[in-house]
């Protein structure tokens, strides 16, 4: 919701339902997770 529609950390807390803290704390591994998966493609395609 963030990336792809621009969304607010208090838009997407609103429309899910959730707290905001836990909007941010979602948001923050979300981030970390798509950097590791992000930084193993390229180290793969490199590898090719």
């Amino acid at each position: 919701m963030r990336l792809v529609e621009g969304m607010t950390g208090p838009q997407i807390a609103r429309a899910t339902g959730l707290t905001h803290g836990s909007v941010r704390v979602n948001l923050h591994r979300g981030m970390i997770l798509l950097r590791a998966r992000l930084e193993g493609a390229i180290d793969r395609h490199e590898r090719e």
